[in-house]
């Protein structure tokens, strides 16, 4: 009878979901633009909230969770210093970027990236991007998904495979006919889930404490290290501020999943105005998180998995039901970013690796070839989950640093009209990349988080290779239609 309660909680979930991607999906135009960028028809509430819950993915619910745990109040910093990328992000380019992918008609990422070339080569900016794409985005999808996986087969009781089978056919039946435009709805009563998930679990730990200042005093008499930034010397907290401010800058600057949805608002102003609908949604989802972590340590000492708390907790302390609900939220949190990833591989796939091939495809046998590209790729990581070698948090952070490295420097060139070439562009990316993988392999990232190394190197190399060839023919020519290869 209990299982049976967590099962009815959390199908309400799916029901939802599917039920909502039906009906939009049902109302689309079926056009191109209306399932790569939803039309470009979303205010600045859709916006705001679909872009937090694509970027929050399940690291909110469960990673921050972790870190409140074991790190303590320490742990806040991390959200607070994401914050200062964020606004420096929000500051200068959503409204840039917004414009310059609507002038160049760029549905795709890797198509921004090459809108300032001519580059017709082989392996020109945009194919090398959406390779970079396919398989980063691929690799942080894979940890999403075995996320969402073991999330189901949580909630049903069932063997790891099957969670996995489940958690990608839901997400498939509402975001691979509907295009964007149905991801992005899902987003947005995601993000909402996401919300009253947070602010209610962390009330909740705090009342049963006996309120806020109660529940400080119980945990500092239980370890007053909890409470204290004492054990972070002055050099730690500057580079873990520098750190994380310059990866929430990388993340911003290369997330596909998260770009598209600001190529998708009605007007640059609908989409600057999404900013602090974004970032009011971040922080409070991952402060409550940080702060429900480390209320735990009253409840749950001694946890043997912190990122495992918010299910721990409910399962020892709700009815069935609201455990379901609550491992909905979990799944909302996850599902959010793993439909719009799985949407941003497909498209780079059709748009910027094989346009001609699928063009092809979709002049013979129509919209179903579009439709069926998301479950090719569905069932290539659905392989990869279930023989993952590796945990979720080091492919989600291996792919995201490395996806930073990469996109960030030549997005900067491109946003602000920088004096460029395709070979430059090439460079820098691919300088961006190597020094992220280099930076976390002999260990520094444990000093300073890769990105800004990163984003330096693939700058300064980008900047030399424009020095060096001035007379590139290639250099500042703009290409007509960049979706055109």
């Amino acid at each position: 009878m209990d299982a049976f309660g967590s099962i009815v909680g959390f199908t309400l979930f799916l029901v939802l979901f599917l039920v909502v991607g039906t009906l939009v999906a049902r109302r689309s135009a079926g056009s191109r633009e209306e399932y790569l960028l939803g039309g470009r028809s979303n205010g600045k509430f859709v916006v705001g909230l679909s872009a937090g819950a694509a970027a929050a993915s399940g690291f909110i619910m469960v990673g921050a969770v972790g870190a409140g745990y074991t790190m303590g109040l320490a742990a806040v910093l991390f959200p607070l210093s994401w914050l200062l990328g964020d606004l420096l992000f929000w500051q200068f380019f959503p409204r840039r970027l917004y414009n310059t992918a609507k002038h160049y008609n760029c549905f795709t990422v890797p198509a921004l990236l090459d809108a300032k070339t001519a580059d017709r080569s082989v392996m020109s900016v945009r194919r090398i991007a959406g390779l970079l794409v396919v398989v980063l985005i691929g690799l942080y999808a894979t940890a999403q998904l075995l996320a969402a996986g073991k999330t189901v087969s949580g909630a049903f009781n069932i063997d790891l495979t099957w969670g996995v089978v489940i958690a990608a056919v839901v997400i498939l039946l509402y975001c691979a006919k509907g295009g964007l435009k149905s991801s992005i709805i899902n987003n947005f009563i995601q993000a909402i889930i996401i919300l009253l998930t947070t602010v209610i679990m962390l009330t909740v730990v705090l009342v049963m404490a006996g309120g806020p200042v109660a529940a400080f005093e119980q945990v500092e008499a239980l370890d007053p290290g909890l409470v204290s930034f004492s054990s972070l010397s002055g050099v730690m907290l500057a580079g873990l501020v520098l750190g994380w401010a310059a990866t929430a800058l990388g993340f911003d600057l290369s997330s596909p999943q998260f770009l598209v949805r600001l190529f998708s608002g009605k007007s640059d102003t609908d989409v600057n105005a999404s900013k602090w609908v974004y970032l009011s949604f971040m922080q409070v989802a991952w402060i409550s998180m940080s702060l429900f972590g480390l209320m735990l340590n009253l409840f749950l000492p001694g946890l043997a998995d912190p990122e495992q708390g918010l299910a721990e907790f409910s399962a020892t302390f709700f009815s069935p039901l609201l455990v379901g609900i609550v491992m909905g939220g979990i799944f909302s949190a996850i599902a959010s970013t793993l439909d719009a990833q799985l949407l941003v591989i497909s498209s780079a796939l059709s748009e910027d690796l094989f346009p001609k091939f699928f063009t092809r495809l979709m002049q013979r046998f129509g919209t179903i070839v579009q439709t069926s590209i998301p479950v090719l790729v569905a069932g290539v990581l659905i392989v990869l989950a279930t023989n993952a070698g590796t945990t979720v948090f080091d492919l989600i952070i291996l792919s995201a640093s490395m996806l930073a490295g990469a996109f960030s420097p030549i997005l900067l060139v491109v946003v602000f009209g920088w004096k460029t070439n395709a070979l430059a562009l090439k460079a820098g990316m691919m300088s961006g990349f190597l020094v992220c993988a280099a930076w976390r392999i002999l260990g520094y990232s444990d000093v300073l988080l890769e990105t800004l190394p990163g984003l330096v190197a693939g700058l300064l190399v980008h900047a030399l290779v424009v020095t060096l060839c001035k007379e590139a023919p290639d250099a500042n020519k703009e290409r007509v239609n960049p979706n055109a290869v």
